[in-house]
């Protein structure tokens, strides 16, 4: 007799590249006593490969803008699916919600993972109302951070009870090891030369542009230090423009723990972030991280014991802590050693998974 699995379905607006994507696609793999189908609002993504194989996508290619029609279609594939439980994520979220209440499809769990460019500190008042008036059709609310519930339950006032789940990562894929040479060539670092990373999509919100400044007053005491920027985005041609000598750009990678192990630094520059997923990477890999202090990341650094933390925007103090780590590179091998410590207590995937499973039974309980 086959095992009864639990229909899930995951409203996203797409399936592109990003954490919350990764987060999704890690759940599904590890939440295989449940049946899961991915609705998307627009179309799909490179993402997508990450989901099992059986894993169902529908793309509803909504067009650009709000539209009635698109959440009464929403509704009828809601209605059609008929989950056990609808999991909707961030704003684009709340369409789900509106179309699963329209359409009488309980219960209901919202995830929060960060906030977007359109509203980088949470403090648009209509998106702060919608929230907390779709919230009562909710069975609770899941968020990645401890920042992030706080602002929910404080600021937001959402009338559903809020569960903070940490974001984790498989170790065993960014064990740490030393610069491979080979590796070094091919990403253009020179031979023994200092490097720095940032993994993360060319959006606003990732603030690239003030990396970009920090690191060329870096050049000026050392000039061949290399900057690689992996990822893709709609800030790509301006960045391009703004970039200076030593700075490469990588496009999108499949090789993220090879470029991890062979850089000298990890560098987060973001206007706001969830839990980084791709912090959590660096701490796998061994890899010593410079982050801002905003949002989640200092719920995963600790200054000056797991990494470091520069003020946003702060351009002379991001140099320095660049060049504090080029200077030093025992002390940032210390740093690093903390922080895999850390991840492997806290940020396991086994730990997240479980959570998650708790949350979703729970919830489809009834209790």
């Amino acid at each position: 007799m086959v095992p009864y699995r639990p229909h899930l379905v995951h409203f996203v607006y797409a399936f592109t590249t990003g954490g919350m994507e990764k987060v999704i696609a890690t759940v599904v793999r590890g939440l295989d006593d449940f049946e899961h189908t991915i609705v998307c609002s627009t179309t799909s993504g490179p993402m997508a490969e990450l989901l099992p194989p059986e894993t169902r996508v529908i793309e509803l290619r909504k067009p650009p803008g709000n539209s009635l029609s698109a959440i009464w279609a929403l509704r009828a594939t809601l209605r059609e699916l008929a989950p056990n439980l609808l999991c909707t994520y961030n704003w684009d979220g709340m369409d789900g919600i509106l179309a699963a209440t329209i359409g009488r499809v309980r219960p209901i769990v919202q995830h929060e993972h960060g906030w977007g460019a359109a509203d980088p500190d949470g403090t648009n008042r209509k998106r702060r109302r919608m929230r907390r008036a779709l919230s009562r059709w909710t069975a609770g609310i899941v968020t990645v951070s401890k920042e992030l519930e706080r602002w929910l339950v404080d600021d937001v006032a959402v009338r559903a009870p809020v569960t903070q789940i940490y974001n984790g990562i498989d170790p065993t894929a960014f064990e740490p090891g030393a610069r491979d040479s080979r590796i070094a060539d091919k990403l253009g670092i020179p031979d023994g030369g200092f490097a720095a990373a940032v993994i993360a999509r060319l959006d606003p919100i990732k603030n690239h542009g003030f990396l970009f400044d920090a690191f060329a007053k870096l050049r000026d005491t050392h000039p061949t230090a290399s900057l690689l920027v992996v990822g893709d985005g709609p800030e790509r041609g301006r960045l391009h423009e703004r970039s200076c000598g030593g700075v490469v750009f990588l496009g999108d990678r499949r090789d993220v723990a090879d470029i991890l192990r062979t850089v000298d630094v990890f560098v987060l520059p973001s206007v706001r972030e969830g839990i980084s997923m791709t912090i959590l990477e660096a701490m796998a890999a061994g890899c010593p991280t410079i982050a801002t202090r905003v949002g989640g990341n200092p719920e995963l650094i600790t200054d000056g014991e797991t990494g470091i933390l520069v003020e946003l925007d702060d351009v002379p103090g991001l140099a320095a802590a660049l060049a504090r780590v080029a200077d030093d590179p025992v002390r940032a091998r210390a740093f690093a050693a903390s922080a895999r410590e850390r991840l492997l207590r806290d940020f396991t995937v086994e730990r997240m998974v479980d959570a998650y499973r708790e949350t979703y039974r729970t919830v489809i309980a009834g209790r």
